[in-house]
């Protein structure tokens, strides 16, 4: 296999696939630097992160949409898996040539308040400022080190690998990749699944 191809079970050939589970960050159970399949990966090897709240639409659509007694069109499930390769396909491409690796992330829109006691402390600029998503792609190598370290105030992998003096990329994401937490999310999720085309 060439060099810089990623090994284990990628979601098409020369692409690197989603890894299992290894920890938790911030509350939120998300895959890990775990090996991916049978084949044994090195240091060097690509790994795809996935939150698993946050790529919850898409397998919602995939699945039906089972989960949280949704129901969508039978037309969603082929737009979402296409609009999930696509979005993935565009970190992978911008990664794969990257010395660190990056994430999905989308530039701030709202204005930003900064609360105490239930009032607004101070209005936040919100310049430069990116809201992280996911999936996040990392070397392997370099993800286990940065997991090994990671303190209780970091709540994903990119905040892992920054703390170990890394800039990772930031990716163009997509509004409809949102992390599902609140019901209305859900509802939210629903709305758009049932969506005509």
């Amino acid at each position: 296999m060439p060099a810089g191809v990623p090994h284990g079970t990628p979601a098409a050939p020369g692409r690197p696939g989603p890894c299992a589970g290894e920890r938790s960050l911030g509350g939120e159970r998300v895959t890990g630097a775990g090996e991916s399949g049978r084949v044994r990966a090195s240091g060097d090897d690509w790994k795809r992160i996935e939150g698993m709240k946050r790529l919850l639409i898409s397998m919602m659509a995939l699945l039906g949409g089972c989960g949280a007694g949704m129901s969508v069109r039978p037309t969603s499930v082929g737009r979402e898996a296409a609009w999930v390769d696509a979005v993935v396909d565009r970190l992978i491409d911008a990664c794969l040539g990257d010395r660190v690796g990056g994430l999905l992330a989308l530039p701030l829109a709202d204005t930003l308040k900064q609360e105490r006691a239930g009032r607004v402390a101070e209005t936040l600029a919100r310049d430069g400022k990116w809201a992280a998503q996911t999936p996040q792609m990392f070397r392997l190598g370099l993800l286990r080190e940065a997991l090994a370290a990671a303190g209780a105030t970091v709540t994903d992998e990119s905040g892992a690998v920054e703390a170990l003096g890394h800039a990772p990329l930031l990716v163009p994401g997509e509004l409809e990749n949102f992390k599902l937490t609140h019901p209305g999310d859900f509802a939210l999720a629903q709305r758009l699944l049932r969506a005509p085309t």
